[in-house]
């Protein structure tokens, strides 16, 4: 579909005086309006075939072009288009009538704010309308092609995902004993051969699944009771976008021509991100593994590249013609890569790259030229004009990782960077080879931290959760000090970082989640009671073994019911949404709770409520710092402890410092609190393990 960076409108009306009133309206709004203007129905008809107009604006009482007769020639020559009835003056009953004859809306010229919001609001349906057909169009053709393959093919094909058949050809279905295609999808594959064969066969599929190479198969299929020799061929592919496993059975034409074509087509239009055509993230994350397998030559480097303030464009050309400033961005950038360079989409407004020059002056000369070449665009989307800047992050070859997940981590790390920076730059990767007082090499982090869970030099520290309802449960936030070989004590600000860096985070939480459990059991077993707040970090929810790991420690310790709660940042939820819910799966499973802490940040915080089976929300402490004097603050924390309270869920402010903020939570209802106002975290050897009176 060719994008039009114009609002095309059509005005029908006696008088060519209301369009050009409607020009003025829209112009001053910041919309690049391209008008047409008739007087009669057949001139309108002529410019709505022709031109495709976004909006329609069909004066009432138009002798030559009544209401009714334009709704019908629009819906017949441009079904996306909107029709909005244009009156002197507002009459609920008009409007009734106009709408119920297919009119988007009634309206005058005269409310411009009512105007504009409905022009708005239409220009969003009309995109939306014309990307659902594109996409349906899209699908169409893939499905046709699909179907004539199968259907022509003379070769006997299914497909099937975890062992069941999912779609079958008619060839196929005859070959064992089905009258119609349809009535295979549902089937085990291991009923439609002999017993004997269905070790082997269980084995190919293994093996295909795994992407193994696997030869052709001989079995004894089976057709109403009886059973027949075949050979089976096995394809790992996609249908409809999902994995599955290809089974044919080659018949005696030659296909292979039309088969590979076929196969092609469905690869690519399964590695395609439908909105913008590039490399979606699933594809493009294979392909960076295979060029760190391969070790391009030249220097390389992958790109995070990120728009900034895009909410501010969503707000200003709408959430469905933001899409198409995407569309755009997504252009421009395929225009300014070269042939050997891999672009993808990889989610929302973020884009990745791996590009390949000849050496890093080339590589950090084309981020700067491209960060430049953005911000100087001008992106037109829904008939209104729009600027950006972008945020690049790259990371180049160079670096130490083993995968494509960790290269894309250095490259986002850098694109924060720049992100915090003040956005509008491009910042290279460089690994940090100082901590924060530029004394001690990341290596030498590296050896410390694997020493200090070797030798077991981490402690817990316990900082009290005080209730301001006067609840005396006893309620603790684990926090975490690691000591050296000479008994120095290290504040986790400054190997956390480190830590993080190098991938450590998975074996210290481990070593806080066991410390931390054996602590809560033995005091249980002293008859007290204790409710323990342990973190979970992002890397240990990136750790596939990570929640059966915490299944058995839990099925090991069995601490009371309701005894712990595993907290993690909301950030890390909304980025590991799925392994989030599994920690809160398992928690549930043995009676434990899960909290979510620095609420409130995140991108979306409120719709986190929806998403995770939360006990408490940890709000975070940036808010209690302004809390008593920034208004719109307070009433962000005043709406989230509305939602809890109605999701009976309990709240709890962090960094909370001085007795002025105290009151503010009171007041707010709060219901418990934590930071040095209340005690400073107190530090228990794990020899020891006593916890503070």
């Amino acid at each position: 579909m060719v994008e039009r960076n114009f609002l095309p409108i059509l005005v029908i009306s006696q008088s060519q005086n209301n369009a050009e009133k409607l020009n003025g309206i829209l112009r001053g709004a910041g919309h690049a309006v391209r008008s047409s203007w008739a007087s009669s129905l057949e001139d309108a008809e002529e410019i709505i075939q022709d031109q495709k107009p976004d909006l329609i604006f069909a004066f009432l009482r138009v002798e030559k072009a009544p209401i009714h007769e334009v709704i019908s020639s629009q819906q017949k020559l441009s079904p996306d288009s909107a029709v909005l009835a244009v009156a002197s003056k507002l009459d609920e009953d008009a409007m009734a009538v106009v709408i119920e004859r297919g009119a988007h809306a009634l309206l005058t010229l005269d409310n411009e704010r009512l105007l504009l919001a409905v022009i708005k609001r239409e220009l969003a349906a009309v995109q939306s309308r014309r990307d659902l057909r594109e996409a349906q169009a899209l699908v169409g053709e893939y499905q046709s092609r699909f179907q004539e393959f199968l259907a022509e093919s003379g070769d006997s094909i299914a497909y099937a995902q975890d062992g069941i058949l999912i779609q079958a050809n008619p060839s196929f279905a005859e070959m064992f004993g089905f009258t119609d295609p349809d009535d295979v999808e549902g089937y085990t594959i291991m009923d439609l051969f002999a017993k004997g064969d269905q070790d082997a066969l269980r084995e190919a599929l293994v093996a295909t699944n795994k992407g193994k190479e696997v030869g052709t198969l001989s079995v004894q299929g089976m057709k109403n009771g009886e059973t027949f020799d075949t050979k089976l061929e096995f394809d790992q592919t996609e249908l409809d976008g999902e994995p599955c496993i290809e089974i044919a059975i080659r018949g005696e034409g030659d296909t292979s021509e039309l088969r590979a074509e076929m196969q092609a087509e469905m690869d690519e239009i399964g590695k395609r991100d439908p909105l913008t055509g590039l490399f979606h993230r699933h594809h493009f994350v294979e392909l960076v593994n295979q060029t760190i397998k391969n070790k391009p030559a030249g220097a390389s480097a992958l790109m995070f590249l990120k728009p900034d303030h895009f909410s501010q464009i969503e707000e200003k050309v709408g959430p469905l013609a933001s899409d198409n400033v995407l569309k755009l961005l997504a252009a421009h950038l395929r225009e300014s890569v070269e042939e050997q360079d891999l672009l993808a989409r990889f989610g929302g407004n973020i884009f990745t790259a791996v590009i390949t020059r000849k050496n890093d002056a080339e590589l950090d000369a084309f981020a700067e030229k491209l960060q430049a070449d953005v911000a100087g665009r001008v992106f037109e989307a829904g008939g209104q004009s729009t600027s950006m800047t972008v945020s690049i992050g790259y990371a180049d070859y160079k670096n130490e990782f083993k995968n494509a997940g960790q290269l894309i981590s250095l490259a986002q790390l850098a694109n924060k960077e720049a992100r915090d920076k003040g956005g509008n730059k491009a910042v290279r990767y460089a690994p940090a080879e100082v901590d924060k007082e530029g004394k001690v090499l990341d290596a030498g982090w590296v050896k410390r931290i694997t020493g200090a869970l070797k030798d077991n030099r981490f402690q817990l520290v316990f900082q009290p959760i005080a209730s301001l309802e006067g609840d005396v449960s006893e309620m603790f936030d684990i926090l975490v000090r690691m000591k050296t070989e000479d008994g120095e004590e290290v504040m986790p600000g400054d190997f956390i970082p480190a830590a993080e860096r190098n991938n450590l985070m998975t074996g210290i939480d481990r070593w806080i989640l066991q410390n931390s459990m054996s602590r809560l059991v033995e005091r249980h077993t002293e008859g007290k009671k204790a409710q323990f707040f342990i973190r979970i970090s992002e890397q240990s929810l990136a750790d596939s073994k990570f929640v059966s790991w915490l299944d058995g420690v839990l099925g090991k310790y069995k601490p009371q019911k309701g005894s712990v709660v595993f907290q993690i940042a909301e950030s890390t939820a909304e980025k590991r949404l799925n392994e989030s819910k599994a920690v809160a799966e398992t928690a549930k499973k043995f009676g434990q709770l899960v909290a979510l802490e620095h609420f409130g940040i995140g991108h979306n915080s409120m719709q986190m409520f929806q998403h995770i089976p939360m006990a408490f929300v940890k709000i975070d402490g940036s808010f209690m710092q302004v809390i008593g004097s920034d208004d719109e603050k307070r009433e962000k924390v005043q709406a989230i402890l509305e939602k809890s309270r109605e999701m009976s869920i309990e709240s709890v402010a962090e960094r909370v410092e001085n007795a002025n903020t105290m009151a503010v939570l009171w007041q707010l209802g709060v219901n418990y609190i934590q930071g040095n106002y209340v005690q400073e975290p107190e530090v228990v050897m794990a020899e020891d393990a006593k916890l503070p009176a």
